[in-house]
């Protein structure tokens, strides 16, 4: 998939959740929605640029950031 479409749908995702995603519950959900728009990824490999960009991203409300690393995370490394 081309990486800036890949992009565009993740900040599609994060419109409606808040980063980082931090609690057990939201980062379930969160994961199983990226699922449903990248079926191609495995689940680790998703849940550990999720782990990646909350570690990037410290502070609530940095989304283009938090879709920076997570993009990057899943389909660059």
């Amino acid at each position: 998939m081309n990486f800036i479409i890949a992009r565009k749908k993740l900040s599609e995702v994060i419109n409606f959740e808040s980063v980082p995603v931090e609690e057990y519950q939201d980062k379930y959900y969160f994961l199983k929605r990226i699922k449903s728009i990248f079926p191609e990824l495995p689940e680790k490999k998703i849940l550990g640029a999720i782990e990646f960009a909350n570690l990037k991203v410290k502070f609530p409300g940095k989304k283009k950031k938090y879709i920076n690393a997570l993009s990057f995370k899943m389909f660059l490394s």
